[in-house]
């Protein structure tokens, strides 16, 4: 239910001046295997977490991330003019990294030593929710009925997870 809520919401953005002009296949492909990486990565690493530290399991994610990207990054990390960047633009890439890369996935193995792997995965789920309301506050995309029902949809889902789980126990 919270996965169609999500496709829901991809699918029914209103696009306005300033923003991204269309949802591309790639697009919405890439980001439905962002979402099952991310459930299997909840599911794999969750004896990884009980076991060892989240700084120590960290470290080596972030270095094996890098050494990963890095070959298919490194051409336009070099041809980057990095004396462009202003000041305000060096801020808030920084800020992206640290705080919604960082010191998010830093967060996620210490939500999962303590919670339940659906509340740990509504995280995924609330990421468009969470972006849509940005966009919306920032005038770049218009609160609809279809926000409405996405938002619903997302959830519920979470919220049947949830309810199910409490009655099984």
């Amino acid at each position: 239910m919270s996965f169609s809520g999500v496709i829901f919401l991809i699918f029914n953005s209103v696009y306005t001046a300033g923003a991204v002009e269309k949802s591309t296949p790639l697009g919405i492909g890439l980001m439905i295997l962002n979402g099952l990486f991310f459930a299997m990565y909840l599911g794999i690493f969750r004896p990884l977490i009980s076991r060892y530290g989240v700084v120590t399991l960290m470290k080596w994610m972030f270095l094996f991330s890098l050494l990963l990207s890095l070959p298919f990054a490194w051409s336009g990390l070099m041809r980057t003019d990095f004396a462009a960047v202003t000041p305000t633009v060096g801020w808030e890439i920084a800020y992206v990294v640290f705080f919604a890369t960082f010191v998010a996935y830093f967060l996620i193995p210490v939500g999962q030593k303590h919670l339940r792997p659906t509340l740990v995965s509504m995280y995924s789920y609330l990421q468009p929710m969470i972006a849509a309301a940005v966009s919306i506050a920032v005038g770049m995309d218009l609160f609809t009925w279809q926000k409405v029902l996405a938002a619903l949809l997302v959830f519920g889902g979470v919220a049947l997870v949830n309810r199910s789980r409490a009655v099984q126990s």
